[in-house]
């Protein structure tokens, strides 16, 4: 497992191929709002299409792996996870959030996992929601985190603690 997960065309079969196409095929709500009313639907794809395929196999978004895993388990599918995933230090902040009770219980479920993908509207705090996860539970911190790291947690910042220019370089592994 890297920031995708990899998966051979030799391992796909029917029932793989059949359950991917159903979970990550999402309707686009743009799209057919917009047809709709019969405003132009050009350049709007019906679908978001969550996977890419490539020459050797497919990728699936890293966080759809504890329900291909779910998945595989009930079919009694063989599988075998490997985390590719680079190992850095862990980093602790501490944390002046207030959050709110939707933002509570997002929380308090993402705590329960290792990984996974927040989803909801704009406005309802997913930045908060991703910043009070990073001061709760230490964990590394990778390239791909950098920007978001960057715009959220280095910033001048009203929700932690700062670490000092030097630490969050070296906690980013960038240097």
């Amino acid at each position: 497992m890297d920031n995708q997960i990899f998966l051979k065309r030799i391992q796909l079969n029917e029932k793989i191929i059949y359950f991917l196409k159903e979970n990550l095929n999402i309707l686009n709500t743009d799209y057919l709002v917009r047809k709709d009313i019969g405003k132009s639907t050009y350049n709007i794809d019906k679908y978001f299409k969550l996977v890419e395929e490539t020459a050797d196999g497919v990728m699936l978004p890293r966080g759809f792996v504890a329900t291909l895993v779910d998945f595989c388990r009930v079919e009694n599918i063989p599988f075998n996870v490997i985390d590719k995933r680079r190992k850095l230090d862990e980093v602790h902040f501490d944390s002046n959030i207030d959050l709110l009770p939707h933002q509570k219980l997002a929380v308090e479920s993402v705590m329960r996992k290792d990984f996974g993908v927040i989803v909801s509207p704009p406005g309802s705090g997913k930045t908060i929601i991703g910043l009070e996860i990073k001061t709760l539970h230490p964990f590394p911190i990778n390239l791909e985190q950098l920007s978001w790291m960057n715009t959220t947690i280095y910033r001048p910042s009203r929700f932690v603690k700062l670490l000092s220019d030097s630490a969050f370089w070296k906690a980013t592994g960038y240097f």
